[in-house]
């Protein structure tokens, strides 16, 4: 079995668990670039959707951009917010990958992503203080460097 299929396997498990041991439907936010937005795919096939699909009592909620950096969604949070949720359990991001592809793999790059990432998970405890947030991918980062926020 694929790393990709088992790693999407223990998320659903860990997901319906999770559902099953609360009294209200389940609120997942998901934050990412084209990857996250299902580019290539029907929407119905987008993985926030297949998670959907697969859980009972789960709310999704895909606000995937493509081709958006970590700078684009900082510079543009105004707009993002608009579409989220007056509560989310549980917040997905996977960015990152514009940054790298954009701007390259050198240290600068990886040290901007870094802050800017560090700004977006500070915004998104202001917004859900109470949800789990899960990083779905990263860049290269130094395994000293810790993301505090």
């Amino acid at each position: 079995m694929k790393q990709s299929s088992i790693s999407g396997l223990l998320l659903c498990t860990l997901l319906t668990i999770l559902a099953s041991c609360t009294s209200h439907q389940q609120t997942l936010l998901f934050l990412g670039d084209s990857m996250t937005a299902g580019d290539g795919v029907d929407a119905g096939n987008a993985f926030p959707a297949l998670v959907g699909q697969q859980i009972k009592d789960i709310r999704t909620i895909n606000q995937g951009r493509s081709g958006w950096s970590t700078d684009t969604f900082l510079d543009k949070w105004d707009e993002v917010e608009e579409d989220f949720p007056a509560r989310a359990d549980f917040v997905f991001i996977q960015l990152g990958a514009n940054d790298l592809r954009v701007l390259g793999h050198q240290d600068s790059t990886i040290t901007i992503c870094i802050e800017n990432m560090q700004e977006i998970l500070r915004r998104l405890r202001k917004n859900y203080p109470d949800a789990e947030i899960v990083l779905m991918s990263s860049p290269k980062l130094d395994p000293a460097a810790t993301v505090s926020y």
